[in-house]
């Protein structure tokens, strides 16, 4: 289940199709959150709680998501729509 409401975190506003380019987001909760869309590319996302977080269609190229939470590469690629 994922939320509609936008929040801020570290000046991010946190919505479906944000740009998030670079955006450190280091240990953030994103649990729920939409991210459908967003333009994640090279966002820090080591440690962030990404539990239920709605991706698909999101660009992670480059992220960093180690130790990030609710997350693994067979979820990761469910939800952002990639297959293999």
């Amino acid at each position: 289940m994922t939320t509609t409401t936008t929040k801020t975190i570290n000046g991010y506003e946190i919505k479906p199709g944000a740009d998030l380019t670079g955006a450190d987001l280091t240990g953030a909760d994103l649990t729920g959150a939409n991210l459908r869309g967003a333009n994640l590319q090279g966002a820090n996302l080591i440690g962030a709680d990404l539990t239920g977080a709605e991706l698909y269609a999101a660009n992670l190229t480059g992220a960093a998501l180690h130790g990030a939470k609710g997350i693994s590469a067979g979820t990761l690629a469910k939800r952002i729509g990639v297959w293999f």
